[in-house]
């Protein structure tokens, strides 16, 4: 279902506008009517639908940006025509796409959200393992013991002052 609502919020919705909340709610209306003639969705489905619409449309507006857009910025040819793999974006929402990216209001925003990014020690890809499996592996790895503490989703690093002694025989 997650898939088809990936869809219809690739093809349905305008690349220009800015934010989700900004859409017109005909628009979003008609996703969910899309949705419900080809699944089944209880009461509380419209507003779950309309949450993984926002997340997929986002996804793809960011998957364009990092992959065709930004390393493309001195070369502008490229950036002239859609690519083939997304044949239904119209030309003209491409190129107010690129416009926008390249905007000064965007760039004010983007270089704030580098410095954030910049300040944040917690990278939050752990893999399967999760921190019980980085806490074994920081365990194999380092000399010092080392513990991890979780405080509401972030993680706060505490060094034991006191090292293990080494023997020698």
């Amino acid at each position: 279902m997650q898939s088809y609502i990936g869809v219809l919020a690739r093809t349905r919705v305008p690349l220009v506008d800015k934010k989700w909340t900004q859409l017109p709610k005909d628009l979003k209306e008609h996703i969910c009517e899309a949705v419900q003639m080809a699944y089944v969705v209880g009461q509380g489905g419209k507003n779950m639908v309309l949450l993984f619409a926002t997340k997929k449309w986002k996804d793809f507006k960011s998957t364009l940006t990092r992959q065709f857009i930004f390393p493309f910025t001195n070369d502008k040819e490229k950036l002239k025509e859609p690519r083939q793999l997304y044949n239904f974006i119209e030309k003209s929402q491409w190129d107010a796409l690129v416009a926008s990216w390249f905007s000064p209001e965007f760039e004010v925003v983007h270089s704030k959200q580098l410095h954030k990014r910049e300040k944040c020690d917690c990278n939050h890809r752990l893999s399967r393992k999760g921190y019980v499996g980085l806490e074994d592996k920081l365990e194999e790895t380092m000399p010092v013991k080392k513990s991890i503490f979780l405080c509401y989703g972030r993680r706060q690093e505490k060094i034991n002052k006191e090292t293990t002694s080494i023997q020698r025989l």
